[in-house]
C-alpha cells in the first residue's frame, strides 16, 4: 500500500519534470526573470509598459516560456507563483478579473493572455476557464495578503510583541513585574 503511494508520487515528479524540460526548449541561453523585466511590478503603469512590451511577438513568447518554467503541481499553484514572480499584492489589489468595485479590468490585459498560454503548457490537458478561476481568485484574494491594500498583520493569539502594560510577564517562570516564581516541591 506505502509502496504504491511512493510509487505513484515518483510517477506524478517524473511527469511534471518531463514537462517542465520540455518547456525549456529556448535557444541555447538561458533566461533569466532580469533580462525579461527588470523587477517585479509595483504599479499600474509598470503594469502599462509591459503591454506595450507585449505587442511584440518575440518578447511575449520569452515571457510563456519562462513562466510556463517556473510551475507547479497545481494550476492554482502555477497561477499565484507566476503571479507573485511579476507583481506585487499591492498591485493585484488594484485589478479584478472584470474590472468591477471600481477597479481595472485585467482579463482585458496581455498579461492575461500570457498567463493563459503560460499554464496551458504546464498542464497538459487542463482547461483555460480553469486558469481563468484561478488568476479570478488570485485577485480576489490578493489585497487581503501581505503587501495588498487591506492586509493587517495579526498577532498570535491577540497578544502583540510590544507587551502590555498590565503588569504581567508571560515569558516562562516569570511572574508580576518579571519578578522570577520558584516551584514548591515536596508538597
Amino acid at each position: 500500500m506505502k509502496l504504491d503511494t511512493i510509487i505513484e508520487n515518483q510517477k506524478k515528479g517524473l511527469s511534471l519534470l518531463r514537462t517542465l524540460a520540455s518547456n525549456l526548449h529556448v535557444a541555447s541561453d538561458e533566461i533569466m526573470l532580469e533580462d525579461i523585466f527588470e523587477e517585479k511590478m509595483t504599479t499600474v503603469q509598470q503594469m502599462n509598459e509591459l503591454s506595450e512590451k507585449l505587442k511584440e511577438e518575440n518578447y511575449k513568447k520569452k515571457l510563456v516560456n519562462f513562466l510556463s518554467a517556473l510551475g507547479g503541481y497545481r494550476v492554482g499553484d502555477t497561477v499565484r507563483i507566476i503571479m507573485k514572480n511579476l507583481g506585487t499584492n499591492a498591485l493585484w489589489s488594484r485589478y479584478s478579473m472584470k474590472g468591477r468595485r471600481g477597479k481595472l479590468p485585467f482579463q482585458s490585459l496581455q498579461l492575461f493572455r500570457v498567463i493563459i498560454k503560460a499554464c496551458l503548457r504546464s498542464h497538459k490537458g487542463t482547461s483555460v476557464s480553469l486558469v481563468e478561476r484561478e488568476v479570478a481568485e488570485t485577485l480576489k484574494h490578493a489585497p487581503n495578503k501581505p503587501g495588498g491594500s487591506n492586509f493587517t498583520a495579526r498577532t498570535s493569539a491577540g497578544f502583540s510583541d510590544e507587551g502590555s502594560n498590565d503588569g504581567f510577564d508571560c515569558r516562562p517562570g516569570k511572574g508580576m513585574k518579571g519578578e522570577m516564581l520558584t516551584s514548591v516541591r515536596g508538597l
